[in-house]
């Protein structure tokens, strides 16, 4: 076994010696080639394909938006979202759909389509959060003022919600559970730690919770007439 082992050994070291490196890779390719080729033909077949689901996915993903950004009535929207309900432009047409339904009054399908919009994990954080909003204010339009202001009250204290949309929420449920009669739970909110920033849109909310506050230590507010 050692004089095999020996001989081997001297066979490599007299080929290292015989044949430059680029010699050597000629001779690997020459006899390895037809392994090399079955490769190189796998991994073209691969970036062809992968670049044919790209461009596909890049043409319906334009026709999607075509279709869904031309759509202009609550038929057309419908007939769209039925088609093209998982692309990438379908969150900002079911947003104008569920628009377009609470302007008509359709309180409870404007719900469902917010809420959709709420609940897809591709939508955008800030349409996520506006149709989120704006369910809590089709549920207050219908008339349910008591699930209206629990809903609001519960998305004020919603740590993800941009501050400012937080103190809107706590404003509006404290406005509601006074004209419902529960002071002492409007209290609780109107009494909550302002959130701090400098965003216009949050100092005029917290302001308007700071006014609220003090009309109902005064005993100024007066609820809305049911």
């Amino acid at each position: 076994m050692s004089e095999k082992k020996n001989k081997k050994e001297l066979n490599r070291a007299i080929g290292a010696a015989l044949f430059s490196d680029a010699e050597r890779t000629e001779m690997w390719l020459a006899e390895h080639w037809k392994s090399i080729l079955g490769i190189a033909v796998i991994i073209l077949v691969a970036i062809v394909g992968t670049f044919g689901v790209w461009k596909y996915r890049e043409y319906r993903n334009g026709v999607a938006a075509t279709a869904l950004c031309t759509a202009s009535t609550v038929g057309d929207l419908e007939k769209s979202l039925a088609v093209y309900g998982q692309s990438d432009a379908a969150p900002a047409a079911r947003y104008r759909l569920a628009t377009m339904l609470m302007t008509k009054k359709d309180y409870k399908n404007a719900i469902a389509q917010y809420q959709l919009i709420a609940n897809d994990p591709k939508c955008d954080a800030a349409l996520a959060e506006n149709a989120r909003f704006s369910a809590i204010v089709c549920v207050e339009l219908s008339g349910d003022l008591k699930k209206a202001a629990a809903d609001y009250a519960v998305f004020g204290s919603d740590a993800k919600v941009t501050p400012a949309r937080r103190a809107a929420s706590d404003y509006a449920a404290a406005r509601l559970l006074l004209d419902l009669g529960e002071v002492k739970n409007a209290e609780a909110i109107l009494a909550k730690n302002r959130l701090v920033g400098s965003n216009v849109t949050l100092l005029y909310w917290n302001g308007q919770l700071d006014a609220l506050a003090l009309s109902v230590k005064n005993g100024d507010y007066q609820p809305k007439k049911k």
